[in-house]
């Protein structure tokens, strides 16, 4: 798809291009993203909309398109409250610089995640928040609402990151 960008001013890019993320917390950022990491942002959806016939035209496939004019972030107070909590580094979307067009797409994909220094740090904030919150650590350890721990044997599994979870 992104070889069309020439003829086609309103596709802007992948979002892996798109963001500039300082090296301690790369791993965090990947994770978070997950798959996201290659989505393709659009001026609008009309951009959207001519390249999704694009990739059917030519059988290439699918991908995930974020147009500017419809991609709203929602707004977690339990993340801002998290904020002073012990070994929280920030909400991931502040922690990637970007071009201020892309904020809101940004704010979207990575405002809900806290990155945290430790796994230690990460399991004691996902506890005190009865595992509400979705955090990763700087190695890449990913903590969701989706998977909590019944005993401390489970604990360390619950720290993969785990694809197959519907909230991730």
């Amino acid at each position: 798809v992104m070889e069309q960008k020439a003829k086609n001013p309103g596709l802007l890019g992948v979002v892996s291009d798109l963001i500039q993320v300082d090296k301690r917390y790369e791993s965090a950022i990947e994770t978070a993203l997950s798959g996201n990491i290659q989505n393709i942002v659009t001026e609008d959806e009309a951009t959207a909309k001519k390249m999704i016939g694009f990739l059917k035209a030519n059988h290439f496939g699918r991908a995930t398109f974020l147009p500017l004019t419809s991609v709203r972030a929602n707004r977690n107070t339990k993340n801002e409250a998290a904020l002073g909590e012990k070994g929280v580094l920030g909400i991931a979307n502040k922690l990637v610089k970007c071009d201020p067009k892309f904020d809101e797409v940004v704010a979207y994909l990575l405002g809900r995640v806290i990155v945290v220094d430790t796994i230690d740090n990460a399991i004691a904030l996902a506890k005190k928040n009865h595992y509400s919150l979705h955090i990763v650590t700087v190695e890449g350890e990913y903590l969701a609402q989706c998977y909590k721990p019944r005993n401390h044997a489970e604990i360390t599994e619950a720290a993969l990151y785990r694809p197959s979870c519907n909230g991730v």
